[in-house]
């Protein structure tokens, strides 16, 4: 009996089948991979097809699968011991008129966190578990994957936050933009404005002063979370989204109340620059993805910290006693 070889029309279909179910199960994975190739003609066509497919996966429950799956066996590859939350509040920024009232659970602090993926994945689940340990705040967050000022076609931020903000009165908003915004603009006539050039940024810095303003007007306060330090890819990505973190950080200054908490040495090294590990507890901890932009859970948990102590310096807190 003759071995039949496979035919190479069957491997190809074989490989396509496979990388087609991984793009399903990893949808949010292969939308970031897009965001940070090289400015050219042909990301926008990556950056559809990763939409595309996230929007199949999220509709026939493949993404939801993969993230139950993730977290049923996250437990057994980290340490639930958390990072010590004893630490004396930041002081760096200026005082900011806080309307009178103690927050407690019986009056909680409504708390709001949006943005991009930089907002969800393991820092929504970090935020979570850090409002489950506390009961003085009431926590929402509403975030999308591959959203950004720059291409508004996922999701339109500026038109859309007005509505967030109308079904609540929310005290405190967090801001994880960024990670998405150094590409080019596409106005409605097709004409392409290149990143930082003079035509983007001043389209760019009209739709985030939209943005900033109805949060300004619509909350007491707002902390803009800097894009943290990227892991050098050899296309200057991280150099890039330290330049638009410096902006970002000029834009937040014309605004009273919104507070730019860089990020930087939080969940980077001591000089601010990118790392996978650090030391928490006397422990080695991973803070980054595989991805090289975003954090693990012990990672998000460093920024939900450092964002928790802007909180106590500017709201009254009231803790519940924990005998009780």
């Amino acid at each position: 009996m003759k071995n039949k070889s496979a035919h190479p029309a069957s491997i190809f279909l074989v490989i396509l089948c496979a990388l087609l179910l991984h793009a399903l199960f990893n949808s949010s994975g292969f939308a970031n991979w897009t965001q940070v190739l090289p400015d050219s003609p042909i990301r926008p066509v990556f950056s559809s097809i990763s939409k595309a497919i996230e929007t199949v996966s999220t509709k026939i429950k493949i993404s939801s699968i993969a993230s139950c799956l993730k977290q049923a066996f996250e437990p057994m590859t980290r340490n639930f011991e958390l990072p010590e939350e004893n630490q004396s509040p930041s002081t760096d920024a200026p005082f900011r008129i806080i309307s009178p009232g103690e927050f407690s659970s019986s009056k909680p602090l409504q708390v709001l966190i949006v943005g991009d993926s930089l907002a969800g994945l393991q820092t929504s689940t970090a935020f979570y578990h850090w409002a489950r340990q506390h009961d003085w705040v009431d926590l929402d967050i509403e975030y999308k994957i591959g959203s950004s000022f720059s291409n508004e076609s996922s999701k339109n931020w500026p038109r859309d936050v007005g509505g967030l903000l109308a079904r609540k009165q929310y005290d405190a908003v967090a801001v994880f933009m960024g990670s998405n915004d150094s590409q080019s603009i596409i106005l409605d006539d097709g004409t392409r404005l290149s990143p930082h050039s003079p035509e983007w940024t001043q389209v760019y810095d009209r739709r985030v002063r939209q943005f900033m303003a109805q949060l300004s007007f619509g909350t007491q306060e707002v902390y803009w979370i800097s894009v943290p330090p990227m892991r050098p890819n050899g296309n200057g990505y991280e150099n890039r989204m330290v330049q638009l973190n410096e902006h970002l950080h000029q834009l937040c200054n014309d605004y009273q109340n919104i507070q730019y908490l860089d990020m930087a040495k939080i969940i980077g090294n001591s000089e601010g620059l990118y790392t996978d590990v650090q030391i928490i507890d006397g422990k080695q901890r991973i803070v980054r993805q595989s991805d090289g932009i975003h954090p693990t859970f012990d990672g998000a948990m460093l920024m939900v910290l450092h964002i928790e102590e802007a909180i106590r310096s500017r709201f009254s807190i009231q803790e519940s006693d924990p005998n009780l």
